[in-house]
């Protein structure tokens, strides 16, 4: 797994045992990031279900200010720690070791928001709407902030949003990734 763009493009990232982390594919960050395009630069950035930090780490390497990551596995933090160290953006990031919902309680709390939000919930776990409704209880996005949420393509029409719009929605493989927009 390869940084595909940006300052860090080429560098080889730690995946860590694919059993236990499911990184997002190069083909998927691509579709991402092409979608992104400029909002990329300078925003906030909040990677949930961080695992292996691919996304967070890519918005880096694209010129994001600052990433926060939110991962509950002691074996993935290992990882993305890994990950930072090699690319250099250890001062650029924020991690949470807790699982999601009780990270999303902190930084309510503490009135930040966010430019963009990366949420590659377990599938198997049924996380999507928890994310899409923990996003807006919290209000973690700023106004005209972009969600983008992986998903199974199995849930494709049980999402519901109500301070957000859907933008956009790709489909890659078995994996569905939902643009949704602040309004």
């Amino acid at each position: 797994m390869r940084v595909i763009s940006g300052v860090k493009k080429g560098f080889k990232l730690a995946a860590g045992n694919t059993g236990k982390i499911r990184p997002t594919t190069a083909r998927t960050r691509k579709v991402i990031f092409d979608v992104l395009g400029e909002k990329i630069r300078e925003s906030n950035v909040l990677d949930v279900f961080a695992g292996s930090g691919s996304l967070g780490i890519e918005a880096l390497s694209r010129g994001a200010a600052k990433v926060t990551f939110i991962e509950k596995s002691r074996y993935a933090i290992s990882i993305l720690r890994e990950n930072l160290q090699k690319t250099g953006f250890q001062s650029e990031a924020v991690i949470f070791s807790s699982p999601a919902d009780l990270a999303f309680k902190t930084l309510a709390r503490s009135t930040f928001k966010f430019d963009l939000i990366f949420a590659d919930p377990p599938y198997h776990q049924s996380l999507a709407q928890s994310t899409i409704s923990a996003v807006e209880e919290y209000d973690l996005l700023v106004n005209e902030g972009w969600l983008i949420l992986e998903h199974s393509k199995r849930n494709e029409s049980e999402l519901s949003v109500v301070h957000m719009n859907l933008a956009k929605r790709k489909k890659q493989g078995e994996t569905l990734v939902s643009f949704y927009r602040h309004v």
